[in-house]
C-alpha cells in the first residue's frame, strides 16, 4: 500500500508499506520488528532514516499456542481507541511500537502476554512499595525488552525522572504465574487486565488520565 511519508527536512515520498501481513506466510517481519527495522525508510532527500507509523493487521501471531489476529496502532491513535472510535475485529491490539515489539517477543518466545501482563503488575506493585494509586500509577509504564536464558528482562519507566529501572524475573516465577492464571482472573482486577484484545496493564494509564 502506498503511504505519504514527511521528513523533517520537508521532503515528502512515498513508499510502498504493507497495511496486512501474515506471520504465517512472511515471519521475517517478525525479526525485523523486533529489531526495530519494521517500516524503516530512508529520505532520498537527506538520508535520514524514519521510523514512521501506520496501522497494520497481522494475520497468525502466535500466542499463549493459539494463532491470533492482531491489529497494530500507532501511538497517537492510543485516545482514539479508548474512547471506541476505532473499531476491530482483531483478538488482540498492540499500540505503539514497543508494544507491537512486545507481542512480537512474546510470540517469539512462545509466551502467554496474559501472564505477562499480570507478572508487569506485579512488578509495579512491588515498585510502589504497595501504592498503587490512580496517579501513581498513570505515571509508569512497563515493557518486556528480552527473554535471555532463564530470565525476563523488563523496562520500567517513570520511577526516577532521568532513569531506567530494569528487574529480570525468573522464568520460574513467571511459570508460577501461568498456573494460577486462572485462580488470579476469579478477581475483577486481573480479569480487567486480560480483557481481550487490549490485553495490556496500560490501559490503566489511560483511566488514571480520563479521571483526573
Amino acid at each position: 500500500m502506498k503511504r505519504d511519508i514527511v521528513c523533517h527536512c520537508g521532503n515528502t515520498m512515498q513508499r510502498d508499506l504493507p497495511d496486512t501481513i501474515d506471520l504465517s506466510e512472511e515471519p521475517q517481519f517478525i525479526q525485523q520488528i523486533l529489531e526495530g527495522a519494521f517500516m524503516q525508510v530512508t529520505c532520498d532527500s537527506c538520508g535520514k532514516i524514519l521510523k514512521p507509523e501506520f496501522p497494520v493487521h497481522f494475520l497468525n501471531i502466535k500466542i499463549a499456542d493459539q494463532l491470533l489476529d492482531l491489529d497494530y496502532l500507532p501511538e497517537l491513535e492510543r485516545s482514539r481507541y479508548f474512547r471506541d472510535k476505532i473499531e476491530t475485529s482483531a483478538q488482540r491490539v498492540a499500540i505503539g511500537y514497543p508494544e507491537l515489539r512486545e507481542k512480537m517477543l512474546v510470540s517469539a518466545q512462545g509466551l502467554d502476554d496474559r501472564a505477562l501482563e499480570v507478572l508487569k503488575f506485579l512488578l509495579l506493585e512491588n515498585a510502589l512499595d504497595h501504592d498503587l494509586s490512580d496517579h501513581s500509577f498513570s505515571d509508569l509504564s512497563i515493557i518486556l525488552n528480552a527473554v535471555e536464558e532463564d530470565k525476563l528482562t523488563f523496562y520500567i519507566y517513570g520511577l526516577k525522572e532521568t532513569e531506567v529501572a530494569v528487574p529480570r524475573v525468573s522464568l520460574e516465577l513467571y511459570h508460577k504465574v501461568v498456573a494460577g492464571l486462572s485462580d488470579r482472573l476469579d478477581t475483577e482486577l486481573y480479569a480487567e487486565i486480560v480483557s481481550p484484545p487490549y490485553v495490556s496493564i496500560n490501559k490503566f494509564s489511560i483511566e488514571a488520565e480520563d479521571d483526573s
